[in-house]
């Protein structure tokens, strides 16, 4: 089975949050709708981070993820993509 993505808009930060650098929504479907991925310089290049959430214990968990590494790498491809060639910011 295969997500088809319908929209992705990526939003650019003018001062970066630390590693954060833009946050992306996705629209899956025409059906659902995941906001704020965040968009994240590491040492080892560019990637996605899913919504999370922090609980009580202080360790952020994922709100919504990919089940499998072939869904994430597309829906990361898709918004690193849109991140290159945005140029509006936020």
């Amino acid at each position: 089975m295969s997500i088809k993505v319908t929209s992705c808009e990526v939003r650019k930060l003018a001062k970066p949050a630390g590693s954060i650098i833009a946050f992306a929504d996705l629209v899956l479907e025409d059906a659902i709708c995941i906001k704020n991925i965040k968009v994240i310089k590491g040492s080892r290049g560019t990637f996605m981070g899913m919504p999370s959430t922090k609980d009580k214990s202080g360790e952020y968990r994922d709100i919504v993820y990919p089940i499998n590494a072939e869904t994430r790498k597309m829906l990361e491809d898709i918004i690193l993509e849109e991140f290159n060639k945005e140029d509006d910011l936020i």
